[in-house]
């Protein structure tokens, strides 16, 4: 058996012997390991034997060898392992995973993968760090249980600690970065590479309960052809997507999807019709408002207040919960905002003379701002809210407006079923060519992402373009899963 470790590029040496029933023999032949991880076939020729090709495996910690018994002059070629002296790390991911993580919805999280990080030698070495890096490292987030005491862990010969990751995209498209273990074994840092792809889409919905699913959308069902009380007024997605609620005029709520049933106002003699939906963060609630300021909540949604009691100047037409989920706002016609909670004002139409009414608004990740849009397509921005583009002379009757994840950009819904799509929102198609008249809302399927989440560091400090684990559980369940 030939047992042996290589020479680093730094000009360490190490010994490759031969060992017969286990005990070293008295021979040793001394090699260097060249640049691509093959060494000539003049370094090693042990007596008797005659060597074709010698590699190393791309994480340095395994020596291949082709030989042939050259003493007994007959084709005998074998095919040799050698297992190399000292430390060695090795990064492996759990059995078939690639490092491809696949498709992932902008601002949720998938599964997570569990990497060994193995000491495939006979000597400790010390861990140092585990960080991500690369293009974009703040897309992947976990936790290693190589710094259980928060400091520099000793790996034993044979000895292994583990690394577990989650991919939440952040923006769409490819999404790249590498795990990174830096130690004192021969060949720090040790890399292994992760990708993954960020996705988003929207459902578009009509007065008789249709629904259209377009981009990552997955249809779960609708209510057409349905006997409904009352025609549909707009289409809410849940945290993560997989899911929408319906809301008709006379609180009627019908959950599709994930989404679940909390309530409704579909039994209560109302003062004024309901105009608009919106859920908590963590989907086990939501709000409802009328025409007149009133506020129903179901679920884990908390009452801050309402117009109710107040004379207003046009009704009600939406609303849109802040960021913490500890306040709203309620939008009118002519553009007058209502903040409640911890929602604050950042300003209004009210006092302009529009062209047409406005018909929707929603907030920014941040929730310092916020995008009004009126039937006619004009966009009113307040606050951190950026312009991104109106759909005015277009001679659409917008009905509906939905953020893009990051909140750079927003896509409107034309009566007629035609999406239009602005900054970062990318156009999947619309229903113009189905010949509908009557559609009234369109919902994201990828959630807002905080803006502090756009920057975050994934459990560790942020250094470098590195982002470090330590042994703290997952961080960002901020996230929808």
């Amino acid at each position: 058996m030939l047992r042996g470790s290589h020479q680093s590029d730094n000009g360490e040496r190490r010994a490759l012997r031969r060992e017969r029933d286990g005990r070293p023999a008295e021979e040793i032949y001394v090699f260097r390991r060249g640049s691509t991880g093959a060494i000539a076939t003049h370094d090693f020729d042990p007596p008797g034997e005659k060597a074709q090709f010698l590699a190393f495996t791309p994480d340095g910690t395994r020596l291949f060898v082709i030989s042939g018994d050259t003493g007994r002059h007959i084709p005998n070629d074998r095919f040799r392992i050698l297992t190399l002296f000292g430390p060695a790390i090795a990064v492996t991911p759990s059995y078939g995973f690639s490092g491809e993580f696949g498709a992932q919805r902008v601002g949720t999280y998938g599964d997570s993968q569990t990497f060994a990080i193995t000491n495939v030698g006979d000597e400790p070495t010390t861990i140092t760090s585990v960080t991500l890096e690369g293009a974009n490292p703040v897309d992947y987030f976990g936790s290693t249980t190589c710094f259980l005491s928060g400091r520099p862990r000793v790996l034993a010969g044979g000895a292994v600690c583990h690394v577990t990751l989650y991919f939440g995209a952040l923006n769409l498209g490819a999404r790249r970065a590498s795990i990174v273990v830096r130690d004192t074994a021969p060949g720090s840092p040790h890399s292994f590479a992760l990708s993954g792809t960020g996705t988003e889409g929207y459902f578009v919905a009509g007065a008789e309960g249709e629904v259209g699913a377009f981009g990552d959308a997955r249809f779960a069902g609708n209510l057409a052809g349905a006997p409904l009380a009352a025609p549909m007024i707009s289409v809410t997605t849940t945290p993560n997507g997989d899911g929408y609620w319906l809301l008709s005029r006379d609180g009627g709520v019908f959950a599709l999807g994930n989404a679940r049933f909390w309530g409704s106002t579909g039994a209560i003699a109302l003062n004024r019709p309901v105009v608009g939906m919106t859920p908590t963060r963590t989907g086990v609630g939501y709000w409802l408002v009328a025409s007149d300021g009133g506020i129903f909540s179901f679920g884990d949604a908390r009452f801050f207040g309402s117009t109710g009691n107040l004379r207003l100047a046009r009704p009600i037409v939406g609303m849109a919960a802040t960021p913490t989920g500890h306040g709203y706002w309620l939008v009118a016609s002519d553009g007058g905002i209502f903040s409640f909670g911890d929602a604050r004002f950042f300003g209004s139409t009210g006092n302009l003379r529009l062209a047409r009414p406005i018909v929707g608004m929603v907030p920014t990740p941040t929730g310092h701002g916020y995008t009004l849009v009126a039937s006619d397509g004009g966009v009113f921005t307040f606050g951190d809210a950026q312009f991104h583009g109106s759909a005015v002379g277009t001679g659409a009757s917008i009905v509906g407006l939905a953020a893009s994840p990051t909140g750079r950009g927003y896509w409107m819904l034309s009566s007629a079923g035609a999406v239009f799509a602005f900054g970062d929102a990318h156009s999947y198609g619309d229903l113009r060519s189905a010949g509908v008249t009557d559609m009234i809302g369109i919902a994201a399927t990828a959630p807002a992402i905080p803006a502090d989440l756009l920057r975050f560091s994934a459990v560790g400090s942020h250094v470098g373009g590195a982002i470090g684990l330590d042994g703290n559980a997952r961080s960002r369940l901020v996230f929808a899963r």
